[in-house]
């Protein structure tokens, strides 16, 4: 019995030496990333509130509404193609995210109208917009609100009507947040060591989630994201921008509680050229449903991306995506 005590005290004494160790490491990872979110952005005090951003590039400005979970960070990956190739982005936090307090703005409405503010603070006039996933709504509102600040809108796997599943459903409520079904800081540091170490098994899930690929698609589309290094680096890059949870979670939530009663969205006010891009197999926003818009869209143009769902920039046609982008914008923005 003695003996028996003995091992069991050694065990239980490891197992706290092992837990200690793991909740270290976890509050430096924690503290390491918020410290460096924090190093690469700017509270800028406008009329609506507080916002956060980051600004880079030379050139027409392009203003980037980052999808869910998100933030400044998202924005900037968004834009990178464009601060590569003339253009200035300005990326802000929308409401909830990083340092963007959710009383900046609740609705798409009122988030539009901030971000109209911080380019008021800015001294910033006219911008093209890129609205990515659940910031389209909010990306939308700033074009039919601001028509004469905007010089061209690119909407990229928007969210067009209240077509968002339950919780429970297979395809849960974001297609970013089911990168890994990222619910808590501790699940967020799982998700950035396996995509650092597992990519392949990451986004065999991002694709079971998001999008609507058999099982065969599925294998081939994860393997060559996998094998391509570029694109490998890049979707890291994007579960990064998901890291960590808590700090992202209030603008999370509230998207969800504006999108589940999302009016159908009308692109019929949007007076400025119109980019609508979509992925084919998209689980969230049916490609039927963008197409039906679409039709009734004559002066708008329309890339629907094949072997791909919401996360357009991975795929065989990420380049194509990447080029339609800047070419758009390039003829229209000065």
């Amino acid at each position: 019995m003695r003996r028996l005590g003995k091992i069991l005290f050694l065990i239980f004494a490891a197992a706290l030496l092992i837990s200690g160790a793991l909740l270290a490491y976890f509050n430096s990872w924690k503290s390491s990333r918020i410290s460096q979110l924090q190093h690469g952005s700017q509270i800028a005090q406008t009329i609506a509130g507080k916002i956060e951003f980051a600004q880079t590039g030379t050139g027409p400005f392009v203003l980037v509404f980052h999808g869910a979970p998100g933030g400044y960070d998202q924005g900037l990956l968004l834009g990178r193609n464009l601060i590569q190739n003339g253009f200035q982005v300005i990326a802000p936090s929308r409401p909830g995210y990083l340092r963007t307090p959710l009383e900046t703005g609740l609705t798409p409405e009122d988030q539009a109208d901030a971000m109209a503010a911080l380019l008021d603070t800015l001294g910033v006039g006219r911008v093209a917009v890129l609205g990515f996933s659940l910031g389209g709504p909010a990306a939308i509102q700033f074009a039919v609100r601001h028509p004469d600040r905007v010089q061209a809108v690119v909407l990229v796997s928007t969210v067009i009507k209240a077509c968002y599943p339950a919780p429970t459903s297979p395809h849960s409520i974001s297609g970013e947040l089911t990168l890994n079904s990222v619910y808590s800081d501790a699940n967020s540091l799982l998700l950035s060591k396996e995509s650092a170490f597992f990519p392949g098994k990451t986004i065999q899930r991002m694709l079971a989630c998001e999008t609507a690929m058999d099982a065969q698609e599925k294998d081939r589309i994860a393997s060559a994201i996998a094998k391509n290094p570029d694109q490998l680096a890049w979707f890291r890059a994007l579960v990064a921008t998901t890291t960590p949870e808590d700090i992202r979670h209030a603008g999370f939530t509230n998207d969800v509680v504006q999108l589940r009663g999302l009016p159908d969205v009308s692109f019929d006010p949007i007076q400025a050229p119109l980019l609508i891009i979509h992925g084919v197999s998209d689980a969230d926003t049916p490609i039927s449903e963008v197409k039906r818009i679409m039709s009734r869209l004559s002066s708008a143009q329309f890339l629907a991306v094949e072997d791909s769902g919401p996360i357009v920039w991975l795929g065989p046609n990420a380049r194509t995506v990447n080029d339609k982008i800047l070419s758009f914008l390039q003829a229209n923005t000065h």
